[in-house]
């Protein structure tokens, strides 16, 4: 029997986790992995090619993508001429689709499976590029309901598989009384989540801080002894740049920050959080946090932005609701007058448990075993 080899594609923290569930399940099939990402793939059993950590070289935006085009296209020179050697059952992508869409063009034209998990959100912005999409891959493996109803009009092959956070919520929880054992009873916790890419964490950690000086030092009408604060690095390569501004703002010792802890007890912790706008709000939503969504990018990327974006809200749980449910702060928004207004008005216990009623909602869209679907519709591309 020859050998099965599934190659993946994903360029960003949470693609990395979510390509890693998935690698999971085909090593215990006895399936070949191989592929470029991040350090949860790798640990799941993929084969590194590049021997480089992609999850980190991701960005939002047409000018704070410039600085990675170049290593992008070396990358994707060392895939093409990977692909055109081993030639693999199967390639599957993961968002990124900065890079994943030419990949999925160049796998058409050499004869490659492909298979697109994540695709683009066409109910968001660029619906044009369903297009593509179809055109190139052999399966797309929607996350979401709404871009699973637009893919499913250029494309049979369009299959809604649910979304993997439902599960992964669930089992990567271990024990929350451990965690609150690490904090005062008396006191509010706020976690503080600035991102996973590096543009973010440049952008947004600082305003953060800014926030927990601003109530620290009294400045605001919040009682600066009822909140206690902590933050999550996203990424190990994240460590110094945290710290150093932690030392910056003279906040040693004044809140507690964890290393990559994927570990959902621990943000089931807070009351409510300050997050960068992405994949961690719709796990706070499941965990019914109420969450102050930020996020800041360049003028030119936010005006072009705004003339091709056609939801009303930038974070996924406002945009699966269709409402604003958690507050969005944009651009010079982002700031420690307006964030820590919010933060006083979700320690009043009756909005915060109407944010909690809303959320749940979506609960009810999703349904668990994800994964599962997953390696269902994929399991005819890996005949031997």
């Amino acid at each position: 029997m020859g050998k099965v080899e599934v190659f993946f594609s994903a360029g960003e923290v949470s693609g990395d986790v979510s390509a890693s569930e998935i690698i999971l399940e085909l090593r215990k099939m006895g399936v070949f992995c191989s592929g470029i990402g991040g350090k949860m793939m790798e640990g799941a059993g993929m084969v590194n090619i590049t021997k480089t950590d992609e999850s980190i070289y991701s960005s939002v935006g047409f000018l704070e993508s410039f600085n990675y085009v170049f290593p992008k296209l070396l990358v994707l020179r060392k895939v093409v001429n990977y692909l055109r050697k081993e030639k693999p059952k199967l390639v599957f992508l993961v968002d990124n689709q900065g890079f994943n869409i030419p990949l999925a063009r160049i796998c058409k034209k050499m004869g490659l499976n492909v298979v697109y998990y994540f695709p683009p959100m066409v109910s968001v912005w660029n619906e044009n590029v369903k297009y593509k999409i179809a055109k190139y891959c052999d399966k797309i493996l929607c996350t979401f309901e709404d871009d699973y109803k637009i893919y499913r009009e250029v494309s049979e092959n369009a299959i809604f598989v649910g979304n993997p956070l439902v599960d992964r919520v669930l089992n990567c929880y271990s024990s929350l009384e451990n965690y609150l054992n690490l904090f005062d009873s008396n006191k509010k916790k706020v976690l503080l989540l600035p991102g996973s890419r590096e543009q973010e964490i440049k952008n947004l950690l600082k305003p953060m801080l800014e926030t927990v000086k601003f109530i620290l030092d009294g400045k605001t009408d919040i009682p600066k002894d009822i909140l206690e604060f902590y933050l999550i690095i996203s990424h190990p390569f994240f460590r110094d740049y945290t710290y150093k501004s932690i030392k910056y703002f003279g906040l040693d010792g004044k809140l507690k920050v964890f290393e990559r802890v994927k570990d959902y007890a621990l943000y089931d912790v807070c009351d409510l959080a300050i997050a960068s706008s992405g994949t961690v709000t719709l796990e706070l939503a499941l965990l019914e946090k109420p969450v102050i969504v930020v996020y800041k990018i360049s003028k030119l990327t936010f005006e072009i932005g705004k003339r091709i974006v056609k939801s009303k809200f930038i974070s996924l749980p406002n945009i699966i609701l269709g409402e604003k449910v958690y507050p969005e702060l944009l651009q010079s928004d982002v700031n420690p007058i307006l964030i820590s207004k919010i933060v006083k008005d979700f320690l009043d216990e009756s909005i915060a448990k109407d944010i909690k009623g809303k959320l749940r909602k979506i609960k009810s869209k999703y349904k668990s075993g994800t994964i599962q679907r997953v390696i269902e519709e994929i399991k005819g591309f890996l005949v031997p």
